[in-house]
């Protein structure tokens, strides 16, 4: 198969550069943390207004950043590594070890190889500045929310569906997010 040393001493500067990004509460930033219900088959509604990020001159940026990640089991937890490739982009170069181990064991076509190979591949996420309505400590203190590509998705098929734009430059745009408890 390989010298898989090269991948390990990656992965360490990936995680040190990690570490040093989310030392401490994440810089100047609060993430959204949606409240879970405590019981199964119980609920729980925020009332969230996705606003857009603004610029350091005061413009309007874009409304959410996708990400492409990495979740990967390191000293018992699970942390995410930003993946350095451009995936959306095929005539880049491509540079990120984890991207190139998983190509590898994909391409050895070895069946006890391919969990591995999926657990190595990338996962994008979302991320987007929301204002939890709900919030009666800091009504206007915008926070960053991370999620699925797959949550992604409904959002934008609800503004589809309904012919309404989510991008509200002035307000932002308010939804209803509800968690549930299933099992």
């Amino acid at each position: 198969m390989g010298d898989f040393s090269v991948y390990q001493n990656q992965l360490n500067k990936m995680q040190n550069r990690d570490n040093r990004r989310s030392s401490g509460s994440g810089g100047d930033f609060v993430w959204f943390q949606a409240n879970k219900p405590s019981r199964v088959n119980e609920s729980k509604r925020h009332r969230l207004r996705i606003v857009p990020r603004k610029g350091s001159n005061g413009t309007h940026k874009e409304f959410w950043v996708t990400v492409d990640q990495h979740m990967l089991r390191v000293d018992g937890k699970t942390r995410a590594f930003v993946c350095p490739d451009d995936h959306d982009n095929r005539d880049t170069e491509r540079r990120c070890p984890i991207c190139k181990l998983s190509r590898d064991l994909y391409a050895s076509k070895n069946p006890e190889f391919l969990g591995l190979a999926k657990e190595c591949s990338t996962r994008m996420r979302v991320f987007a500045n929301v204002v939890d309505l709900e919030d009666d400590q800091h009504p206007e203190q915008p926070k960053v929310w991370g999620f699925s590509r797959t949550l992604h998705h409904s959002i934008l098929d609800i503004c589809m569906a309904k012919r309404s734009f989510i991008e509200d430059l002035d307000a932002g745009r308010d939804l209803l997010l509800t968690t549930r408890r299933i099992g």
